[in-house]
């Protein structure tokens, strides 16, 4: 786990990215990041679950 989070932060730094500034859409560029579910607002603690 810290080897990726490490990936991540190299991934921002390299980039010169600020994590405070990242939209949604933003978050899919990242490597290794995957769609683990989708739902509405509405949904999302009974999908989450």
């Amino acid at each position: 786990m810290e080897e990726y989070v490490e990936n991540i932060k190299d991934f921002f730094d390299s980039r010169e990215l600020n994590y405070n500034q990242l939209s949604p859409s933003d978050i899919t560029q990242i490597p290794g990041i995957h769609e683990l579910f989708s739902s509405t607002w509405g949904d999302y603690n009974k999908v989450a679950e």
